[in-house]
């Protein structure tokens, strides 16, 4: 998910992802930083490598990391 550079010119990017943690549905989300696809643990990078780009606000975005950060 992605939400437009802060005004320092810092990106403002995040992988989600909807997993079953002992049967109960989990969302959970990584900020990128500037680690890219290695920013979340290394059993999902396959995935997050290879994840959709979603356009987002920078409100959304820091609602995001607030609700499911890691």
């Amino acid at each position: 998910m992605c939400a437009p550079n802060d005004e320092n010119g810092n990106p403002q990017r995040l992988y989600a992802g909807c997993f079953e943690i002992k049967g109960i549905p989990t969302i959970q989300c990584w900020d990128e930083g500037y680690l890219g696809h290695h920013a979340v643990p290394e059993e999902y990078r396959e995935a997050a490598y290879a994840a959709e780009r979603v356009e987002m606000d920078a409100d959304q975005y820091r609602l995001w990391l607030e609700c499911w950060g890691q």
